[in-house]
């Protein structure tokens, strides 16, 4: 019943008895005996609630933080265990626990998977307020953690992305700085691609020089990299081509955008 409690009003059995941790036989009596008293009610393909919140209130006044903690942590495991296929329908709920549990690195990818589910949707300032409580999250802790370094890139630049779609380009420009700062200095490829992402709110407020000179940042950054041309170098090299000759476009440069086309050709 706790665990159940903890999870919320409408539940799986098969999460709840993972979650639970005892035997088959046991959980699947108890299951009768809690329908029986009229506790759970069972709604079919294995989907239960209970039958009235009181009883679910009751039931979390007598969990202690601790053990409500541990019991998040087990409902977490069980429902990536269950939903392994399909994590991103569960993010939401995956992000909750993990953060009861007290586990903010854990919460912090499921957050991102939200966020960019809800761009995909449009609905970017849902997405905005999702990437800003993983932001949040990895700013409260008090040193980001050996090997969390991506983790803290991730969350700033999925907040820039946001923050470009719904115009902020001031405070998107310092999330996408913020985001830099967690980039080793042998990440060619992230850290050309935050400074080609960087370009694209100065052009919005018609700073092409900025601009250009950022995407110039970006290619002396991939081609510090060596002579490694994998298809992940060529795709990021493409796009930031074509990200300068669209500035050039819009800009009404002719001169320079027709001096850039054989440039490009002759490189590919």
């Amino acid at each position: 019943v706790r665990v159940a409690a903890v999870i919320g009003r409408a539940f799986s059995s098969e999460v709840v008895a993972l979650a639970w941790g005892g035997g088959e036989e046991m959980f699947l009596a108890g299951l009768d005996e809690l329908q029986e008293r009229r506790i759970f009610r069972d709604h079919g393909a294995d989907r239960y609630d209970f039958s009235h919140d009181k009883i679910r209130e009751v039931a979390l006044v007598s969990i202690g933080s601790a053990r409500r903690m541990a019991i998040h942590r087990r409902i977490a495991a069980a429902l990536e265990r269950v939903h392994a296929s399909d994590l991103d329908s569960i993010s939401g709920e995956l992000a909750a626990h993990h953060e009861q549990a007290g586990d903010p690195l854990a919460a912090v990818p499921y957050l991102l998977r939200l966020a960019r589910s809800r761009r995909t949707l449009y609905a970017h300032r849902e997405a905005w307020e999702i990437a800003r409580h993983a932001v949040n999250l990895m700013d409260e802790l008090p040193e980001v953690p050996d090997g969390a370094a991506e983790l803290a890139r991730a969350s700033h630049e999925d907040l820039a992305d946001s923050l470009v779609l719904l115009g902020h380009h001031d405070d998107a420009l310092i999330a996408y700085e913020r985001s830099l700062a967690h980039v080793g200095s042998d990440h060619h490829l992230d850290r050309a691609r935050l400074l080609r992402k960087r370009a694209e709110p100065l052009r919005i407020q018609h700073r092409s020089a900025e601009a250009l000179a950022m995407l110039a940042r970006a290619e002396a950054t991939l081609e510090s990299a060596g002579f490694t041309r994998d298809a992940d170098w060529w795709a990021a090299w493409i796009e930031l081509q074509l990200d300068r000759m669209q500035l050039l476009y819009y800009d009404g440069c002719e001169p320079e955008l027709r001096a850039e086309v054989p440039r490009v050709r002759e490189r590919i």
